[in-house]
């Protein structure tokens, strides 16, 4: 089991950390088809039968990340936080229960500061945020952490779906459009909380965050972001370029809209795809909405799909931004030498890259 620092050093904090170069866009995409269900009310993730709750989300997180690698001036060693101990089968004292609060507390706040600055260098002020507050949790003090068992004793529950906790809250927020964006942005602020965590961490939250563009400010892009994030709440899972998914009907709920399906990958707005927080590691992706007959484009050139429709897109006018009413570019005028150029194009990657050539551009 990896050990963090030792010794009497205290690292320096800083700002958000833009690590891990954005890597070649043209990456294998998920063959595997997903199904977004409709959102359940619950926002953590499923427990399996047998196992005991904290123990099983203790390994899924440890799981996701493992190695500690942000450095903070209270560096906690793995094998004194909660997570280590509960996969050790360890007990926690009250006292020690109580510190792993404050600290989980302490962690979620640092983190929550960090994203917003990140936000705020990257998009600006935003808009509107939905659902409010927006507003990192408040300071947690040691006398005033009640634990699981105090909570049964005095016939309080906890309300795991409950969007208003303070360790679970997850926002929306929406940039306007501006000179050099001209579209409205969506990003999503809560999928990357450290909610599990009471020390740093390879990967923070669920180790995402996801965004959409849109022509217009309308409803369907927070919703669509929700049901995304419920989805990865609720399968203890996560979401990365490459992935491509079915609606199950039109991003707009009970429209005519021809758009029922979606695919995720890097966002132009983002420098770099992997950003830090005190927490860990997260990556910032963007959702964009396509027909049935463009993914199956995608779906047809095995290897690259994703890359290919996402430049099929660009070149018929499209780019990044999702537009809900528009019709299939695969009717759109001048689309065959568009698919020939970007299959060509593709095919001749593959080649390169099979033949282990250095001079191949991209």
């Amino acid at each position: 089991m990896p050990k963090g620092k030792s010794g009497n050093e205290k690292p320096k904090k800083s700002a958000p950390k833009k690590a891990v170069e954005k890597t070649e866009k043209m990456e294998a995409a998920s063959s595997a088809e997903q199904k977004v269900d409709p959102p359940k009310s619950s926002a953590k993730a499923k427990s399996e039968p047998g196992c005991d709750r904290e123990q099983l989300d203790a390994q899924k997180l440890v799981a996701a990340g493992g190695e500690i690698t942000y450095e903070s001036d209270e560096y906690i060693e793995l094998e004194d936080s909660r997570v280590f101990k509960m996969l050790q089968g360890m007990q926690l004292s009250p006292e020690e229960a109580r510190e792993a609060a404050v600290r989980q507390r302490n962690l979620l706040i640092e983190s929550w500061n960090t994203r917003d600055e990140l936000y705020r260098e990257l998009f600006g002020e935003p808009h509107h945020v939905t659902p409010g507050p927006y507003a990192p949790p408040p300071v947690l003090k040691l006398e005033d952490v009640i634990l699981p068992e105090e909570e049964k004793e005095r016939g309080e529950t906890g309300d795991p779906g409950n969007p208003n906790l303070d360790e679970q809250h997850l926002n929306i927020l929406v940039y306007a459009p501006d000179p050099t964006r001209p579209y409205w942005t969506y990003v999503t602020a809560g999928l990357s909380s450290p909610w599990l965590q009471d020390a740093p961490a390879e990967v923070t939250g669920f180790g995402c965050e996801i965004m959409i563009k849109a022509k217009e400010d309308m409803p369907w892009a927070p919703q669509i972001l929700r049901t995304l994030a419920f989805y990865i709440l609720n399968h203890a899972g996560t979401l990365s370029p490459g992935v491509r998914i079915d609606l199950n009907g039109p991003i707009i709920p009970g429209s005519n809209s021809k758009l029922s399906n979606i695919f995720i990958w890097y966002p132009d707005d983002a420098p770099d795809c992997w950003y830090y927080l005190p927490s860990g590691g997260f990556g910032l992706f963007i959702a964009i909405g396509i027909t049935p007959d463009e993914r199956q484009f995608a779906e047809s050139i095995e290897e690259y799909g994703t890359w290919c429709i996402q430049q099929v897109l660009r070149q018929m006018g499209h780019d990044q931004v999702t537009d809900p009413y528009r019709g299939t570019v695969m009717e759109q005028e001048g689309i065959g030498l568009a698919l020939l150029k970007t299959k060509s194009f593709a095919d001749n990657f593959r080649e390169n890259v099979a033949y282990g050539s250095e001079s191949f551009e991209s």
